[in-house]
């Protein structure tokens, strides 16, 4: 049986990897590109990629203030 610190710990690892990379995303948005070698380089799955797309979807089209920018 799992331990549920161990889940928690998970999710916030993956929630952490999704923020890191609409970070990035915002900052370099041509690295959008090679969405392969952003997932190597934040250790990110398929769905935590996919994840990070939606959420930087929601900030474009409707902006609002729980999405902190990042500073080009």
């Amino acid at each position: 049986m799992p331990n549920p610190d161990e889940s928690q710990d998970m999710l916030e690892k993956a929630d952490d990897t999704v923020e890191r990379i609409i970070q990035h995303l915002l900052r370099w948005p041509c690295d959008l590109t090679d969405a392969r070698r952003l997932m190597r380089s934040f250790q990110a799955s398929a769905a935590n990629f996919q994840q990070a797309l939606a959420r930087l979807e929601e900030a474009v089209v409707q902006p609002s203030s729980t999405m902190v920018f990042a500073s080009v």
